[in-house]
């Protein structure tokens, strides 16, 4: 049998997962030799007569290295200066956690992301719940 990592383990955050049995059959036709069930880690194989089992390993998902953390991708939208010193807008879909977007790390990484591409600061960073605000702003600067 395999090694047990988290990248031979499926993790029980797959949406839909049904009961652990359903879950275990799932492991099995995908292949995975282990699987994370509340946080514990069961060996998944198949009987000769085509039960699927699920024995517990006694080791628990952070044994693994499994550290499962919701994630979140959305538009962050920047202005700032192309290398030749015109203005630019470009946008980026950045993927963040929780803690991420609370310390406002997501625009950093929308900052990293345009200054690989050249563009020059300073970044003036809108996400997801703010650029309604940013359109709705320029239309009503294009009326007057």
């Amino acid at each position: 049998m395999k090694e047990v990592t988290w990248k031979t383990t499926l993790h029980d955050s797959v949406s839909g997962v049904g009961s652990i049995s359903d879950f275990a059959e799932t492991c099995h036709k995908l292949n995975y030799p282990y699987m994370c069930w509340n946080d514990r880690i069961y060996s998944v194989s198949k009987q000769e007569d085509g039960t699927i089992v699920w024995v517990y390993t006694n080791l628990l998902a952070e044994d693994v290295g499994y550290n499962y953390t919701p994630t979140t991708k959305s538009l962050i939208v920047l202005a700032c200066t192309m290398s030749s010193g015109e203005p630019a807008m470009i946008c980026y879909d950045v993927e963040y956690t929780a803690d991420q977007y609370n310390e406002g790390e997501h625009y950093e990484m929308a900052k990293t992301m345009a200054e690989e591409k050249g563009y020059e600061a300073p970044f003036i960073c809108f996400d997801s719940s703010e650029t309604n605000q940013v359109i709705e702003m320029g239309d009503a600067l294009k009326e007057h």
